[in-house]
């Protein structure tokens, strides 16, 4: 069923340290390096059309999981199964060419989503005018500000409507009046029954947009299911620890956000 997605004790792990130079292999001097395991042995599955919120501290796993679902990533061991077509939005502006403009982006960008021409086409209009860029579409990218590439990255991949989105610390961002838009946005996007999962340290988006919770610490899951317990352990957890938890709950020097653009 288009939307389901099946994890079954995934595994992924980088080197640690530099990697050895031709003279130190040509010497026979590159030892192996060692490796730290980011995630290990993570299941889990997700029904078509949840919304399932991935948090966790700094270092944890969750982009790594997030690009392991989008294979961006090749695991060490495990398992993963996806039905459906998958969106992802986890690096603004990759897949971007400061040379070309933002018409040619959308299209470059497009086709490395899965875009055929025709949906382009059809869709080019749409995009520009969500990401508010009509006057712009002839400049280069490397003219835009951050902003205005966060525009062009989430309208594009919104425009690719497919069954699975995954999103990393995306929604949140920008300027209020397009942080607005994406709210209203992947709120359509629940409501037609697509499956969402997205990373944030914002709890209070967590709060509002989940409909479950996965908490990863140190490379497993920690924690899966209802929203309000997870987070609810999670803030304790944190508050143990000694971690600042009012500026993950939208408060704090600027780092939280407008609570109503959750409401509209």
């Amino acid at each position: 069923m288009a939307g389901k997605v099946s994890v079954t004790n995934l595994t992924k792990s980088f080197p640690i340290g530099r990697r050895p130079g031709l003279r130190e292999r040509l010497a026979g001097k590159g030892r192996k390096r060692d490796r730290r395991k980011i995630l290990n042995g993570i299941s889990f599955e997700v029904t078509p059309g949840e919304v399932i919120g991935i948090i966790g501290r700094n270092g944890a796993g969750k982009s790594t999981l997030l690009k392991l679902l989008a294979g961006i990533y090749s695991s060490d061991d495990g398992k993963i199964v996806t039905q459906g077509r998958i969106a992802s939005l986890l690096e603004l502006g990759a897949g971007f060419h400061p040379e070309l403009t933002g018409m040619e982006n959308i299209r470059l960008n497009g086709s490395l989503l899965g875009m055929s021409g025709k949906e382009i086409d059809r869709k080019e209009k749409m995009i520009l005018d969500f990401a508010e860029l009509e006057a712009f579409a002839e400049d280069q990218i490397k003219t835009y500000s951050a902003g205005m590439i966060l525009r062009l990255a989430f309208s594009v991949a919104m425009a690719l409507d497919p069954d699975i989105f995954l999103l990393d610390e995306i929604i949140g961002v920008g300027d209020l009046a397009f942080q607005r838009k994406c709210f209203s946005r992947i709120s359509e996007l629940k409501s037609e029954g697509k499956t969402i999962l997205f990373v944030s340290h914002n709890l209070s988006i967590m709060r509002f947009f989940a409909e479950k919770i996965m908490w990863i610490e140190d490379g497993r899951v920690e924690g899966f299911g209802n929203k309000h317990q997870v987070l609810d352990r999670y803030r304790e957890r944190l508050s143990s620890s000694g971690g600042d938890v009012s500026r993950m709950d939208g408060g704090g020097d600027g780092l939280g956000m407008d609570h109503s653009l959750l409401t509209g």
